[in-house]
């Protein structure tokens, strides 16, 4: 874990206060002071996760039925002029962020005073089911519903049937402003607590939680934009499946390695999973090889990387796995390309290289990340300071033979 803890200090945008590894044989800990393993923290939209097991176990219970219309529960807060498409949108449209709007309207819904009639009072211009857009709403309104069908709220649901079991005790959960438990958001534990909901999954539910509702809950129910799979409440990539809040607030569960991955702090939440996947999910699959990427700014058609050499069109960038070395690239001043000095800090975490690079010359300092898939490599590229754009992120493919 120590070349993974490195490697998040090196990253520009992670920050790290706890990570915990979840194995068979135990926990790894890191912890920063003065944050400690038995603090509450707020898990922002891991929270939606906690809301969907709680649906499938109320499913169980015979309080409700993934396939019901949403608006079967609420006959009195049908809008004046309600979509033509709200009629189709069930309770299994709210689990996975298709009920039919195609855009973000969070800062609409969460400026009105009762959520429930704000969101049924939407737009929808596609049929749910269809088009998946992340909504925190659609997550209150599987709160709204469970309130509906049982009379009870439902953080007090989750502590008496999912909480307790666990021996879970110090849940805070926030509330709407019209009184209900935020479904999608707003839920603290301490990470020790998550380790407990972490081992539950790794263990599929044990008794708690449905086994076939975790299973499509787990698994890709739709396919967002990015390419990864979203289930009930959980996020799907790569045989792997991760509990998501705002600011890197994460947990990954790699069922085939009976793992979990823990985290808290202030980061990136894509760069944070790209280092995690990069140490522990695909650690031997090293980045070395000729590549050649899709279109990118730099107009590079070629990248090379050896165990001590990073090549970028005509910039060559010596290194050496952590630690710094010194040397002569061409780089861009103003206008053109110019031989100047450069001081290369590495990092290698895994199947990911990472390179602090500061032009002497110049204010610059480019940070530089390289992270293989498989046959495909993920080149992350960050100039700071920049008088013109000169950050992006570009696919490439390996081209020719590895290099060890």
């Amino acid at each position: 874990m120590k070349s993974f803890i490195s490697a998040c200090d090196a990253a520009q945008d992670v920050r790290l206060t706890h990570f915990i590894r979840v194995t068979p044989d135990g926990c790894g800990e890191y912890v920063v002071p003065p944050y400690s393993m038995d603090t509450p923290r707020l898990l922002f939209s891991m929270t939606k996760s906690i809301t969907a097991l709680a649906i499938g176990m109320a499913a169980e219970d015979g309080l409700l039925d993934l396939d019901l219309s949403v608006l079967s529960f609420f006959p009195d807060k049908l809008p004046e002029n309600p979509s033509p498409n709200l009629p189709f949108m069930s309770v299994r449209h709210l689990l996975t962020m298709s009920c039919g709007i195609t855009r973000n309207t969070y800062d609409e819904l969460y400026a009105a005073g009762d959520w429930v009639s704000a969101f049924l009072a939407q737009e929808l211009p596609v049929m749910p089911g269809t088009c998946y857009i992340y909504s925190t709403h659609a997550y209150h309104m599987l709160s709204a519903i469970f309130t509906a069908a049982s009379g009870e709220l439902l953080a007090d649901y989750v502590q008496r049937r999912l909480f307790t079991p666990l021996g879970i005790t110090e849940a805070v959960w926030e509330r709407a402003p019209d009184g209900l438990t935020a479904g999608g958001m707003g839920l603290s534990l301490t990470p020790r607590s998550v380790v407990w909901l972490a081992r539950l999954l790794l263990d599929d539910g044990q008794t708690l939680i449905p086994r076939d509702f975790l299973r499509q809950a787990t698994s890709a129910q739709i396919i967002k934009p990015d390419g990864e799979g979203y289930g009930f409440g959980f996020h799907v990539d790569g045989g792997c499946y991760y509990l998501d809040g705002a600011f890197g607030q994460l947990c990954v569960i790699h069922p085939q390695k009976r793992e979990a991955y823990i985290a808290f702090g202030n980061s990136k939440g894509s760069s944070l999973r790209r280092l995690i996947r990069a140490a522990f999910i695909e650690p031997d699959s090293t980045p070395f090889g000729v590549w050649q990427p899709g279109e990118n700014p730099r107009g590079l058609d070629e990248i090379i990387i050896t165990p001590s050499c990073v090549t970028l069109g005509r910039e060559s960038i010596n290194y050496i796995p952590g630690g710094e070395i010194r040397g002569v690239t061409e780089f861009v001043k103003d206008l053109q390309l110019h031989r100047q000095p450069y001081v290369c800090r590495a990092h290698v975490c895994g199947s990911m290289l990472m390179l602090t690079v500061t032009y002497i010359e110049t204010p610059y300092t480019a940070h530089y990340s390289f992270t293989r898939r498989n046959d495909t490599l993920l080149f992350v590229c960050t100039r700071t300071p920049s008088l013109t754009p000169d950050s992006f992120t570009v696919t490439a493919q390996l081209s020719g033979a590895e290099i060890s």
